[in-house]
């Protein structure tokens, strides 16, 4: 019986912290209030800072002023523009890519006597961009539209 207890203690205390702990989120507002943007922990993320400088990683948060994009601290206040960068937008794009610059490599090897091979460059080399910089259509949102700050859910 005194087993039982143990392992029913255990259990409740697992399934209890969520409540007792609060989760820090990033919240975007626009300046009128009417939209909320909100960005978890763990969230992958794309930043660009005020000094021109791109950020990617999962966001962690350090205090209610900064946050770490792999190792890399970013104050709040030097963000210009952040944007959601899910996996499931940026591997395929990559797979598509890196399929775009050998089906260019594929048609430069068998028609080198041909005037298709300017364009085939042209694919190759615009592949090979996207597939060093993935294509990610998601919408970035501004600083200047928004009001940052991290907050407790």
């Amino acid at each position: 019986m005194g087993k039982y207890i143990l392992i029913l203690t255990f259990l409740m205390a697992f399934f209890s912290t969520d409540v007792f702990c609060q989760k820090q989120i990033l919240k975007l507002t626009s300046h009128n209030a009417v939209r909320e943007i909100i960005f978890e922990e763990g969230d992958r993320v794309r930043v660009k800072s005020s000094s021109g400088k791109k950020f990617v990683g999962r966001i962690l948060f350090i205090d209610n002023t900064s946050i770490s994009l792999k190792g890399k601290v970013i104050e709040i206040k030097d963000i210009e523009k952040i944007k959601k960068n899910p996996l499931l937008v940026t591997v395929p794009s990559s797979i598509i890519s890196f399929s775009a610059i050998g089906a260019g490599f594929l048609f430069g090897a068998n028609s080198l006597d041909s005037d298709i091979l300017p364009y085939v460059g042209l694919l190759s080399a615009g592949s090979m961009f996207a597939f060093y910089a993935p294509l990610n259509p998601l919408k970035g949102y501004k600083s200047v539209d928004y009001k940052i700050k991290i907050t407790n859910e």
